[in-house]
């Protein structure tokens, strides 16, 4: 899975990679305590080792007070980094809070134990030389004594006496694994989580895991026999299943199935055997002119528009032409390319137009926006992506082109919804879905903008005809001709034809020529 940004510092795999470095017998946190110690407190084997890089660097002279801050410097880097990744990636609850503080207090130990070392002063080879000799029976340099009367030399030794005792209690406390198993690392962030995010299938591997609360989002989307995997944890005492079921069920393409009911949500199971729904009646995500329609047409008006879409910071207007407000039909005289999957080339210029001056409007005034071209024809996507090419080419937008089905759950600042469907005989189709109607025009946070063709759709007696009219009715229909925009302000008992040809009133010229609003 493409998973990074964010949403990787949570991402099971993520983690696992980064503890497994931190649990490895050979690069782990506890071995990285042992070799500290044996910096910090076994003289000997620190001599021992410093015989054997003089050795290894082939008669070369090496300094033993070089060789003792490299190693320091070594395992402090290793240490340091294990051990803020474990802080990171393991909860307190299982580190213990003792612990924690041990660690946090190790480290700022070792920082101002490298600052000593560093220091650039008179002396301090042959305190550095203290440190590496002090314990032994003997001292090699005559010098040494003298320079242990030093106070680099006291502080040198009262951090290490503090550094060596926090060092064996954190190996004596700390229960953290020492193994390269990613099954192990696995089963220890699973077990110490206290939230667990999931898809209904990868909700298996948590079968042996103790759960007190289950949380389904998007659950009408759910067949009732798939709803079985995530209620299988044990120690369950509440579920709560979240979704709308009027917008997208859960895919059945068996006619067979779908007929003895098999693709069935558990929504509808529970509210057959009497379970009451409770209604979350405020939407927070767009702007009040985006709501109205669906407010309307699917939830019987029932729909609050949240404090915070009715502030008049969420409205947004990223070009200045009125066509480009919160809300506009876009009526396009282009034809539908024949086949199973539709594709049509005038809505697909538009696009490339409309993103152009986007792209444009952005740069020129520094900041990002989110994009979201919603085909409900596979053959469109194709064609909308294929002319897009590498989408961090348009940058400073985020463009993400798919079909209605893939932006369930979705929403960006600015959708382009492109119907496709361009006919003389009124035919839109699948189109005319209400459950994938809905979520197309649903996804948009501050400006949704439907491209169409606007005869097609008030002959084909679907919900795209009331669509329409309401359009016209709220004044935000609009003609495009040769790449130019104009008002349609057509009563709505007019025909669909004189409602497609509209006024030619020019009210923003070519496309190219937009800015962004001030």
């Amino acid at each position: 899975m493409g998973i990074d940004g964010a949403l990787g510092e949570i991402f099971l795999d993520t983690r696992v990679r980064r503890l497994s470095r931190c649990f490895s017998p050979a690069t782990g946190w506890r071995h990285c305590l042992v070799s500290l110690v044996e910096l910090m407190g076994e003289p000997r084997t620190v001599r021992s080792q410093y015989h054997g890089a003089c050795w290894q660097e082939d008669g070369t002279t090496l300094l033993e007070s070089s060789f003792v801050r490299s190693r320091f410097h070594q395992i402090f880097r290793k240490l340091t980094n294990c051990f803020r990744t474990i802080m990171s990636q393991v909860p307190r609850a299982i580190l213990l809070e003792k612990n924690y503080k041990n660690i946090v207090s190790l480290i700022e130990m070792l920082e101002g134990f490298r600052k000593l070392l560093d220091k650039k002063i008179v002396g301090n080879d042959a305190a550095v030389h203290v440190f590496l000799t002090t314990g032994a029976k003997k001292f090699d340099d005559s010098g040494a004594e003298e320079a242990g009367k030093s106070e680099l030399v006291q502080n040198l030794m009262q951090s290490k006496a503090l550094i060596l005792g926090m060092a064996r209690t954190l190996l004596r406390d700390l229960k953290l694994p020492v193994t390269r198993s990613r099954f192990r690392i696995k089963k220890l962030c699973l077990r110490s989580a206290s939230f667990v995010f999931c898809t209904v299938s990868g909700s298996a591997k948590l079968n042996n895991q103790k759960m007190d609360l289950l949380l389904i989002d998007e659950a009408a989307q759910l067949k009732e026999c798939e709803s079985l995997i995530p209620l299988q944890p044990s120690g369950l005492k509440h579920a709560v299943l979240i979704g709308d079921e009027c917008q997208l069920p859960a895919t059945v393409k068996s006619k067979v199935a779908e007929a003895a009911l098999l693709g069935r949500s558990l929504f509808e199971r529970l509210s057959s055997l009497g379970h009451k729904k409770h209604l979350l009646n405020i939407q927070y995500r767009m702007h009040p002119s985006i709501s109205i329609f669906p407010n309307l047409r699917f939830y019987d008006k029932k729909i609050l528009d949240g404090a915070n879409v009715t502030q008049d910071g969420h409205g947004r207007r990223y070009l200045e032409a009125a066509t480009f407000g919160p809300y506009s039909f876009i009526n396009i005289d282009g034809r539908e390319d024949p086949g199973r999957s539709k594709r049509n080339m005038a809505e697909l210029a538009v696009i490339l137009e409309i993103l152009s001056a986007l792209k444009k409007a952005c740069i020129s005034s520094g900041q990002g926006v989110s994009v979201g071209v919603i085909c409900p024809y596979a053959a469109q996507v194709e064609a909308v992506q294929r002319e897009i090419g590498n989408e961090k080419a348009m940058r400073p937008l985020a463009v993400r082109v798919n079909s209605v089905d893939g932006f369930q759950g979705s929403e960006e600042d600015v959708i382009i919804l492109s119907t496709v469907r361009s006919n003389s005989a009124g035919s839109v189709g699948f189109l005319s879905n209400l459950r994938r109607t809905n979520v197309a025009l649903t996804r948009a946070r501050h400006c949704l903008w439907i491209l169409g063709n606007a005869a097609t759709l008030r002959s084909s007696g679907s919900i795209w005809e009331e669509l329409v009219r309401d359009a016209v009715d709220r004044r935000c229909f609009f003609n495009w001709s040769y790449g130019a925009v104009v008002s349609a302000p057509v009563p709505p008992r007019q025909n669909a034809e004189a409602c497609c040809r509209g006024y030619e009133a020019d009210i923003c010229g070519a496309l190219g020529s937009l800015r962004l609003a001030e």
